[in-house]
């Protein structure tokens, strides 16, 4: 039988959203002017978290202390769900430094995922910030490779992950981080040659969303994520296997 050609898959190459390390200072002066400003201790916390955030190129360089992850989790739990997302944006920021990949940091980030996860639930299903920069720090994390294969990515929370969102009434930012973060599981499954049958199931009502939804990326980036996870040993969701078993019918390239 001739030999299938797949152009796009598998996904070999984790998306991280990394721009901005301005938008580390003006997400301080964001919580500062919000409804529940931080204290003159967190904020010197959080000043001395941008000065290292704001330096790139020098992230081989320096670190971030302890005392900078233990304020962002705290303000996370004390700042209101929708005001939160200056801090969310602060995490993801923040899980691009070298520091955070430490396994070290591993149940820092379980908490922080997890409070995130919560607010996530909790905004109103139109909220965007909150919605679309949670996904955006999952994205980053699923980076690191010292938490592979650790429960930080177990089935429950990456399946309560990718049901944080009401595809119908979610705006296009949120839809797009989202599917992103499945193609990244996605991608993690065949780096990893692990994971795949559970975060595949996890996160099939996601895809299966993003493969009728009306923006191509969204359509692309899921068949893409689908692929790659058939071709890590997981299960493609019922609604698409057609759609792949057309494409291997046809020896298309996907």
């Amino acid at each position: 039988s001739s030999m299938v050609v797949y152009e796009h898959l598998p996904s070999r190459a984790v998306v991280v959203y990394a721009q901005g390390e301005d938008k580390a200072s003006r997400a301080v002066e964001k919580l500062a002017s919000g409804p529940s400003p931080p204290s003159d201790a967190d904020r010197s916390s959080l000043d001395a978290l941008v000065s290292v955030l704001k330096n790139a190129s020098r992230y081989h360089a320096t670190t971030i202390d302890e005392g900078c992850y233990a304020t962002l989790l705290s303000l996370l739990s004390s700042v209101d769900p929708q005001s939160s997302f200056p801090v969310v944006d602060l995490l993801r920021l923040t899980s691009l430094h070298p520091t955070s990949s430490q396994r070290s940091r591993l149940p820092y980030w379980r908490n922080a995922l997890d409070s995130v996860l919560e607010n996530m639930e909790k905004v109103p299903k139109e909220d965007v910030p909150v919605r679309m920069l949670g996904y955006r720090l999952a994205c980053n994390l699923l980076k690191v490779r010292a938490f592979y294969g650790t429960d930080l990515w177990s089935k429950e929370r990456v399946g309560a992950l990718c049901a944080a969102l009401d595809w119908p009434s979610a705006g296009k930012n949120v839809k797009s981080s989202a599917v992103t973060f499945a193609l990244n599981l996605a991608t993690v499954s065949h780096i990893t040659s692990s994971s795949a049958a559970p975060w595949s199931a996890a996160s099939s009502t996601l895809l299966a969303a993003a493969l009728a939804d009306g923006a191509e990326e969204n359509r692309r980036k899921a068949l893409i994520a689908v692929g790659t996870f058939k071709l890590a040993g997981g299960e493609a969701p019922e609604m698409v296997k057609g759609v792949v078993g057309g494409m291997e019918a046809g020896g298309g390239k996907v």
